[in-house]
């Protein structure tokens, strides 16, 4: 597995739709189309590991400016609503993208770790 961290955390408001990140497998010869044998899964973790959003396929895909299909992965508001902040102001988590494929050789599986700063909303 290779695990590819983003250094700049994401800002995200609590019970706001995140940002949309777009995934594309880096994998020689990969055809513009992303073919059935590609999935993509996301959930969110906290600083000790533990599951905070649980990990779910991501089925929706997007072609970018070059013609390439890649899944477009965002936390929905009611998995942001799960990212507690208990201290008031705000608390860090990862949001997890993983993109697999069994039925090449070797197995793909590579992830995406990106810190979010999540905030409360309110006063």
């Amino acid at each position: 597995m290779s695990i590819t961290c983003i250094n700049e955390p994401l800002e995200v408001y609590q019970g706001d739709l995140s940002d949309v990140y777009h995934v594309r497998p880096v994998y020689s010869g990969l055809a513009d189309a992303l073919s059935s044998d590609w999935a993509c899964f996301q959930g969110v973790i906290d600083c000790d590991g533990n599951i905070v959003v649980d990990r779910v396929e991501v089925t929706a895909k997007v072609v970018d400016t070059n013609d390439k299909q890649r899944f477009l992965c965002a936390l929905e508001p009611a998995d942001t609503e799960l990212l507690a902040v208990p201290n008031g102001y705000n608390e860090s988590y990862t949001w997890v993208i993983e993109v697999v494929n069994d039925s090449v050789s070797p197995a793909y599986n590579r992830e995406v770790h990106i810190p979010l700063q999540v905030k409360k909303h309110g006063l």
